[in-house]
């Protein structure tokens, strides 16, 4: 059995009077949460200095991605499949290679085509074809029309078949209908922050066995 006391007598002098007792000093800031702080930081810094990075990157090599529309360069790219492209600049074409071009015909601008490079002449201009197309396309290129150069592409149609199927979407519903009225399976007398009746009680009560005297009243066996 312990004994636990609540409250310890005044501090004295040298004279025996007791002096008032000093208020604690105010205890400085952990070292944890010190540490917590400057991780926080240095995560939201992180953050955007990937971001600035990624940003810088696109801006640079102009990077981008564009969707294939027609079906003149099947069975490669698919209509819905996506085009990852960047700046000529960085990536030369080539014969063989994949541009995306704005070429003018009839003094008209066209829409960007991604064809293959199939000639490439001394000063500069393309010749382009279709893969799927049985003649090579009746325009030439100048090098200002030949835009971005073709690095990958995604393959998407799939994806874009899946779309138009009533089961996928009839599916897609029902599922987003479940997730949002599915009932909640956290019991209502659950406690909030997961702890047990023993974690909730007042951490100052004394425990069941222990038994607290307190030593700034008398005993009655002093009184005797």
């Amino acid at each position: 059995m312990s004994i636990v006391s609540e409250s310890a007598p005044a501090s004295t002098d040298a004279s025996g009077a007791e002096l008032a007792a000093m208020p604690p000093a105010p205890s400085e800031e952990p070292a944890q949460a010190q540490r917590s702080r400057a991780y926080r930081i240095y995560k939201a810094m992180r953050f955007w200095v990937v971001l600035a990075a990624i940003v810088g990157a696109i801006l640079l090599t102009g990077l981008g991605a564009s969707v294939v529309k027609t079906g003149s360069m099947r069975p490669v790219y698919q209509p819905g499949d996506l085009v990852l492209t960047i700046n000529k600049d960085i990536v030369e074409p080539t014969v063989g290679s994949v541009v995306v071009a704005t070429p003018w015909v009839a003094g008209e601008e066209l829409p960007p085509i991604a064809h293959r490079v199939t000639e490439i002449a001394p000063d500069g201009s393309i010749k382009t074809k279709g893969d799927y197309n049985p003649e090579p396309d009746a325009w030439t290129d100048r090098p200002e029309d030949v835009d971005k150069t073709v690095i990958a592409h995604v393959p998407m149609a799939w994806a874009l078949d899946a779309v138009k199927s009533p089961i996928v979407v009839v599916g897609g519903i029902t599922l987003f209908a479940l997730m949002l009225f599915w009932p909640s399976s956290k019991p209502e007398d659950e406690l909030d922050d997961g702890e047990s009746d023993d974690d909730a009680r007042d951490p100052d009560a004394a425990p069941d066995d222990e038994v607290v005297i307190d030593l700034t009243q008398p005993s009655a066996a002093a009184n005797r």
